[in-house]
């Protein structure tokens, strides 16, 4: 099975808002159709600068699942908002492939310094799977979520990084 990243579309909207974790993780991801209004519409609270970029994570060319990640114009540092795969879907490595191609494409741009994600405390699978992406915990600032990082191509010492104290000049 051939896993891809895909614009969202006028073509395939409707077939991602229908995708849905199960009942079990709502608490853990907002539903896609907040995702994709926060796409639309932008995060406000001083944070208009920032693009949010959903894409549909598709196997086989079938909708399976939902990213949402932002950055700034300069494309130096990434945030992934949501990562989520059907219900119907899960545990059969899209979500895996996925992040893969994401942090590829993050790691194209030059100048990309880091990106980070976060995921609610006691999202065992969640953990594991950005843990074994090569994300590492650091500190957050709220204690219900835990914060990962990882740096995305060599820089110039020093740097300061947005998310990670141990990176700084």
């Amino acid at each position: 099975m051939t896993v891809s990243l895909q614009d969202v579309t006028a073509e395939n909207w409707r077939a991602i808002i229908g995708l849905g974790v199960g009942p079990g993780q709502r608490e853990w991801v907002a539903p896609n159709h907040y995702s994709l209004i926060e796409a639309a519409y932008g995060l406000g609270d001083g944070l208009a600068h920032l693009r949010l970029v959903p894409l549909a994570i598709c196997a086989d060319e079938r909708p399976v699942g939902l990213l949402l990640y932002n950055h700034g114009p300069t494309r130096e540092r990434f945030f992934i908002m949501r990562l989520m795969i059907d219900a119907a879907f899960q545990g059969r490595g899209y979500g895996r492939a996925a992040l893969a191609q994401l942090l590829a494409g993050m790691r194209a741009h030059p100048q990309a310094k880091e990106v980070a994600i976060s995921y609610n405390r006691g999202n065992e699978p969640a953990r594991r799977l950005y843990e074994s992406c090569g994300f590492s915990e650091v500190p957050g600032e709220n204690p219900a979520e835990a914060m990962l990082w990882q740096a995305l191509n060599p820089q110039p010492a020093p740097w300061d990084s947005l998310w990670n104290p141990a990176v700084r000049a």
